[in-house]
Formats: C-alpha cells, sequence, structure tokens
C-alpha cells in the first residue's frame, strides 16, 4: 500500500515461518495452532468463512499475492491447489466460501500487474487509488526496485511511467492512468 518494499520483505518473512510453523503438507492447509503451541487432542484447520473469513482463505491469498510480488512460484503452487481442492465447495456453498471464491477469482482469472515508476510515483498511486480496480497488483518506485517485477524496467524519457503487465509479460509502457486504464483488462 505504502510501496515501501521493507514491508513487502518483512510479509515475507512472515510468511516463510507461517509456512514452518502451521502448515501441513500433507492436507495442504494451515493449521490454526503452531507445531510449538501446547499440545491438544486435536488440532484445527479453519477451512469456512464464518463472521470473519477463513484463515486458510487469507493465507492463500497471502501466498498468491506475495508470490506474484516476490516471483515465488511454490506460494503461488501452495495457494492454487489449496483453492483448486475446495473449488466444488465453493460453488456449491457459496455463503461459507466467499472468501475462497475472491481467491479463486484472482487465481484463475490472474492478476495484472500495474508498476508505477518515476519520481511522481506516489501521485499516480493516490490518483489510481480512488477507484476500485479489481484483479491488479499495484507497486510502485521513483527507479530503482529489488522486486523481480521492476526487473529491466525504469522511468522512460524521465517522465513517471506505468507499466501494465500479466504474468510477467508487460505492454507497452504509458504515461498516464488514463492511458494505463485502457491496457486494463
Amino acid at each position: 500500500v505504502t510501496f515501501d518494499e521493507h514491508w513487502i520483505h518483512r510479509a515475507a518473512e512472515f510468511i516463510q515461518h507461517t509456512l514452518e510453523e502451521f502448515y501441513d503438507p500433507t492436507e495442504g492447509f494451515f493449521y490454526y495452532t503452531s507445531t510449538n503451541a501446547e499440545a491438544l487432542i486435536t488440532r484445527k484447520k479453519e477451512i469456512f468463512d464464518n463472521v470473519i473469513p477463513s484463515s486458510n482463505a487469507i493465507m492463500a491469498q497471502n501466498l498468491h499475492y506475495a508470490g506474484t510480488l516476490l516471483d515465488k512460484e511454490d506460494w503461488k503452487l501452495i495457494a492454487s491447489t489449496m483453492t483448486n481442492s475446495l473449488s466444488h465447495i465453493i460453488k456449491s456453498e457459496p455463503n461459507y466460501m466467499s472468501q475462497w471464491a475472491i481467491v479463486s477469482a484472482e487465481i484463475n482469472k490472474g492478476m495484472q500487474e500495474v508498476l508505477l515508476m518515476g519520481n511522481g510515483f506516489q501521485a499516480l498511486r493516490v490518483q489510481l487509488q480512488k477507484e476500485f480496480h479489481p484483479f491488479i497488483l499495484v507497486q510502485g518506485s521513483s527507479g530503482a526496485s529489488k522486486l523481480p517485477l521492476f526487473e529491466g524496467k525504469r522511468p522512460s524519457e524521465g517522465r513517471d511511467t506505468i507499466f501494465v503487465c500479466y504474468q510477467k509479460t508487460c505492454k507497452l509502457p504509458v504515461h498516464t492512468l488514463e492511458e494505463a486504464k485502457k491496457q486494463f483488462v
């Protein structure tokens, strides 16, 4: 949200910790308690949405977003596997699977990667976020970024530049949000 890459890398640390302490590779979902927690009769895995979204659905979404931003295919695969294994329930019981349906749509439709570059990238972010744009991940940088999505991309001609990409393949760079919005799928 802030385009401070520190927070993306910090989130990656939390995701890695969560994978190590909560993930059950046998069933492909996350436990509600850590492997280091007090031993209980059973360890719960929360799958269904209730008054709040399912923790596993949120984790699948986190893995998909972070996997896209950091080019971690293994995280995206876990998210996809989790979601696809529940597709029949998502369709038959949408009242209890609404967050899963959102994640499923984001994974199956795909997310566009929108990169805002140049000295005015924060102003572009503010302007872009005034409207609802589903299925896009937005990142910004003044020019130098260590995120994989920015590799080989620079602001052109000293102007703010916007790249609209889909699965790491970018359309021609543009310089206004109006031009970029025309490239949104």
